[in-house]
């Protein structure tokens, strides 16, 4: 289990989606089949990763419902109104399932794909903005819950730190990343992983910065809070 705490939220995966992620025989295959694992598990419509150039954007990524297919999606026309309306002016995620205080423009995008929820993250390097994922939810019943949303927010996270990596050279490159030195350079979010037994087998750097006196191998309960059981709200556990 790989357990993940980033400012306000805190949330819990299976290593091997990770593993799908970085392990695959090329960044392009990991992409693919972690979104296969986002849409089977969280049930959207519609998934897609769109890089952002100056004179364009471009959908790098697609992944759509086979059981019910999303409207079709006019991706300049999505971007420019959610830029439009800046949607990440106080974060890189932004999820609606009410969209009845948004403007007329952006009710009017929403309701021609028929969406019911959406969540929309922004691509980072540096500050400076290299794309998007947009999930979304055409039936009401399968809209995500706040859990699922911190989970999609960590994989899309892992998702942006490849994008970064691939589009340095302005395009998509094949290459093989080291898993640990993607988890030490998200510097705002702490990351640790522990097998069946809670047992601690990784740290990145910013949760050993957060937590010095960790020892890696020891109990997490132990060696990060000094307690004698897991604790009671532990996600894992759970």
């Amino acid at each position: 289990i790989i357990v993940i705490e980033g400012g306000d939220f805190m949330s819990t995966l299976n290593i091997s989606v990770v593993d799908m992620l970085f392990q695959s025989s090329s960044i392009s295959k990991g992409i693919e089949k972690v979104l296969d694992y986002l849409g089977d598990t969280f049930s959207p419509e519609y998934i897609g990763l769109i890089e952002d150039k100056k004179e364009n954007v471009i959908i790098n990524y697609e992944w759509t419902n086979p059981q019910h297919m999303a409207k079709e999606i006019h991706v300049d026309e999505y971007i420019e109104i959610i830029k439009t309306h800046d949607h990440f002016s106080d974060s890189e995620i932004f999820f609606r399932s009410d969209f009845s205080q948004m403007s007329i423009e952006e009710k009017s995008l929403y309701e021609k794909i028929e969406a019911k929820a959406v969540l929309e993250y922004e691509l980072r390097d540096v500050g400076k903005t290299i794309g998007y994922m947009i999930y979304i939810w055409c039936d009401k019943d399968v809209i995500p819950e706040l859990v699922d949303i911190y989970d999609m927010h960590i994989v899309t996270k892992l998702i942006n730190e490849n994008v970064r990596r691939e589009i340095k050279d302005d395009r998509f490159v094949e290459n093989e990343v080291n898993i640990s030195v993607v988890l030490n350079q998200l510097p705002s979010t702490s990351v640790y992983v522990v097998d069946d037994d809670f047992q601690l087998l990784y740290a990145n750097e910013t949760f050993k910065k957060n937590v010095p006196h960790l020892v890696i191998g020891e109990k997490c309960y132990e060696t990060i809070l000094g307690k004698s059981v897991s604790c009671r709200s532990c996600l894992k556990a759970q």
